[in-house]
Formats: C-alpha cells, sequence, structure tokens
C-alpha cells in the first residue's frame, strides 16, 4: 500500500488527500494561514492524476476553494509559476 504501485493504493491516497482539502473547506476561512489558499489548490495534484473520475471530483473541491476565498485561492500568479517548475 505505502508504494502506491496498485490503483487501490493510488486511489485510497487519492480520497485520503481529497478528505484533508474538504476538511479544510470545512473550516473558517479566517483560520487559513495565507499559505494556504494557494495550497489548497496544489496540494495532493499529483497523487489524483491517475485517475478521470478522481479529476473531476478534485475540480469540484477546487471549486469550492475558489468559492470559499472568493478566487483568492489559487492566484494566477502561483499557477503560472507552479507549471513553469513543472514544465507544463
Amino acid at each position: 500500500m505505502s508504494a502506491l504501485e496498485s490503483g487501490e493504493a493510488k486511489t485510497y491516497k487519492a480520497l485520503d488527500t481529497l478528505e484533508a482539502l474538504v476538511s479544510h473547506d470545512e473550516s473558517d476561512v479566517s483560520t487559513w494561514l495565507p499559505l494556504e489558499h494557494d495550497l489548497q489548490l496544489t496540494y495532493g495534484r499529483e497523487a489524483m492524476a491517475f485517475s478521470p473520475w478522481i479529476a473531476e471530483l478534485r475540480a469540484a473541491v477546487d471549486e469550492w476553494s475558489r468559492q470559499k476565498t472568493g478566487g483568492a485561492a489559487g492566484s494566477a500568479e502561483t499557477m503560472t509559476a507552479r507549471k513553469k517548475d513543472h514544465g507544463e
């Protein structure tokens, strides 16, 4: 399981990560640290890339995060820098 080689292990890791994101979205945004606004849209993304349906679920959670922060989560500058770091 810890090697994340099987589909089951990858799904476990992705859902565990999503649970953390959802829990964070359920908390009051005033309790978030400034770095958490961008981290909310970047954390664990790699763990979800293997599955189109998990990626779709992630997109819904990302939208929730953006709504919660008034669009402040995942600023264009942060997302552009992240894409550059990953060769996208």
